[in-house]
């Protein structure tokens, strides 16, 4: 995560106090009403006296802009409050309109975004400050989601050439029709939208699990060529190939194309401990039973690697349990309590051991 940089640890350690609040407790749910927080991550500045100053919605994995961003926002500036002060003053200023329709959208509030790029559009109908084509884009994808309009935006991306309005645009469009259950509109468009941006693999990774995930037999050949090709891109990306093919691989029951992948995997990311994880948890799950001293090997590495992981502890103490150890299940689930008490199923999970164990 953004915040264990050092850098950037140091400069929040210096001007502000950190709290972490891990969804699924009550006080996230607290946190979250007051606050109105529409998605996770968030990234919440606040005064002492709890007033927003601004919030970084979401992490895309750049740290460099969300450095600055954070620099900004202690300087108070381009903060929410600090545009809205200034368009009081200058409510006919087409730059600080579309800043503060932008501050919505990346705060996801796309429905406080409207009147400012309605107001955009208005003052500047032939695009002399270059805002009015995105602005215009904006209420677009606005007029999709809300009220399920989506023929304008169809019609927009078709001939649209910029990437970054191409990106939202299919997004929005593949969401209407997946809303709608129109698996094989939202697959053409899934195709369309790789064929516009090949550059960004996120297509490929999103078209493969929308055919797994949706059971799309007779598309299982080309999620499994999509799969093979991420797993050959030279980013972490290639993660999504492996796990995309241990999906495939699970639904046509071919365990020996299953565990050579994972093989494949941990050669190419021999320290991960997610994939180590689920490796462990797919022997488990799976019942390869022949491979149970192999995955009890995955998920102790697994939880050295990252011991803070309940999860992992549960994978590992499910494994144990399978395999007969059940002392060391025990120690292991109850491990996974005490790092997660707020889950009611580690707990549930460590009463089945308990009471199976005696």
């Amino acid at each position: 995560m953004v915040f264990q940089d050092a850098e950037i640890g140091q400069f929040i350690n210096e001007n502000y106090v950190s709290v972490k609040i891990n969804a699924g407790l009550k006080e996230q749910e607290n946190f979250r009403k007051r606050y109105d927080i529409r998605g996770f991550p968030s990234a919440l500045f606040l005064t002492p006296a709890g007033e927003e100053i601004d919030r970084i919605g979401g992490f895309d994995g750049n740290k460099e802009p969300y450095f600055e961003k954070i620099k900004e926002y202690t300087a108070n500036k381009n903060t929410l409050k600090s545009l809205l002060s200034q368009i009081t003053e200058n409510p006919d200023d087409v730059d600080l309109n579309f800043q503060l329709a932008m501050k919505h959208v990346h705060r996801w509030e796309r429905e406080k975004s409207a009147p400012y790029f309605q107001k955009v559009v208005e003052l500047d109908p032939n695009n002399k400050f270059g805002h009015t084509t995105k602005a215009k884009f904006g209420l677009m994808v606005l007029d999709a989601r809300a009220n399920g309009n989506i023929e304008p935006l169809e019609k927009f991306v078709a001939k649209n050439t910029d990437p970054e309005l191409n990106d939202i645009g299919y997004e929005t469009i593949i969401r209407h029709y997946r809303i709608k259950e129109d698996k094989e509109k939202a697959l053409a468009y899934y195709e369309t939208a790789m064929q516009k941006m090949p550059d960004q693999a996120k297509w490929m990774i999103n078209c493969g699990w929308f055919i797994i995930d949706n059971k799309m037999e007779q598309k299982y050949q080309q999620a499994f060529e999509l799969a093979q090709k991420i797993t050959q891109l030279n980013s972490r990306d290639a993660k999504q190939g492996y796990y995309m093919l241990w999906d495939y691989y699970e639904h046509i029951k071919d365990f020996d194309g299953y565990t050579k992948n994972y093989n494949l995997a941990l050669t190419k990311f021999p320290d991960d401990a997610s994939l180590m994880n689920h490796y462990a948890w797919g022997i488990y799950k799976n019942k390869l039973t022949d491979k149970f001293d192999h995955g009890i090997e995955l998920a102790q590495k697994a939880v050295k690697l990252d011991p803070g992981s309940a999860s992992k502890w549960d994978t590992l103490a499910w494994l144990y349990f399978e395999s007969g150890k059940k002392e060391k299940a025990l120690k292991a689930m109850r491990k996974a309590v005490e790092l997660r008490p707020d889950s009611e199923g580690y707990k549930q999970n460590l009463e089945k051991m308990e009471k199976l164990a005696t």
